[in-house]
């Protein structure tokens, strides 16, 4: 079902998606996949366009698990701001894990933020289908397209046009496996090519297709494209689900507005 590309060295791996087969299971989840050791950006940038996820295995070692597992306080469901992190600049910046972005986006991209996610049995929060629509920039400027300011930690949010989102990509970073029980991604393959969508078109398309379920094994990442519609349900156990989120850029921004973070280098 599908196509496995090598990422330098034969513990990191990517899955590209046969668009042809990928989810056309009675299960309707992502399951296991052969491994090939080459490397194919082309296949990778073909099932983000395509599908608009692409999951990867073996991108942290358990050195690199533990160590970023000891960074963030326990029973903390989310922290924001992880690019003000010296250690987080260098984990997006590292070859096994700015490779899969540049696989899709490109040499030259540069991540924009970095997220903290958990679900630990004092916050066990359920995420309704959506897509991620913001972004964060150094301070508010009018500008054509761009919508919706908030504020949130000390940092500026807005909602920019689609054009932007489309030459982004998320890589999730799993500390913990992401399983069935404990409240995995779950997406609907292709739905980016909607572009932006009211909450009406988000619930037709929940209500006429099946959701792919990701699971992602420890120490593994998901490709995700922002316009994707994604959401979770609530864990059925008390276990971590431990993952940083970060974004990543190919292009600056118009109208004089700057990213919050630009990490090109560490």
């Amino acid at each position: 079902m599908y196509s496995a590309i090598g990422l330098h060295h034969e513990r990191s791996w990517i899955a590209a998606c046969n668009s042809s087969l990928y989810g056309h299971t009675d299960s309707g989840l992502l399951q296991d996949f052969r491994v090939a050791y080459f490397f194919d950006p082309e296949s990778v940038r073909k099932s983000m366009t395509e599908v608009g996820v692409c999951l990867v295995n073996g991108v942290l070692d358990q050195d690199r698990i533990q160590e970023l597992r000891n960074v963030f306080p326990r029973d903390n469901h989310g922290l924001r701001n992880l690019l003000d992190l010296q250690m987080i600049r260098e984990l997006a910046c590292s070859e096994s894990v700015r490779g899969l972005a540049e696989a899709a986006l490109g040499e030259h991209c540069f991540a924009v933020r970095g997220v903290f996610f958990d679900r630990p049995s004092n916050s066990n929060w359920k995420s309704c289908f959506h897509q991620d629509l913001t972004i964060e920039v150094q301070s508010r400027r009018e500008a054509p397209g761009f919508e919706n300011w908030t504020v949130k930690d000390r940092v500026q949010h807005v909602e920019p046009p689609s054009e932007v989102l489309r030459s982004m990509v998320s890589v999730r970073l799993h500390l913990d496996d992401s399983r069935s029980d404990n409240g995995p991604l779950r997406i609907f393959r292709g739905s980016h090519k909607n572009g932006r969508l009211d909450q009406a078109q988000i619930d037709q398309i929940v209500g006429s297709e099946t959701p792919v379920e990701c699971r992602v094994p420890v120490g593994g990442a998901l490709m995700m494209k922002p316009l994707v519609v994604h959401g979770s349900s609530s864990a059925l156990n008390s276990m971590h689900r431990r993952a940083i989120h970060i974004d990543y850029a190919a292009e600056e921004l118009p109208y004089s507005l700057q990213w919050n973070h630009r990490v090109y280098a560490a």
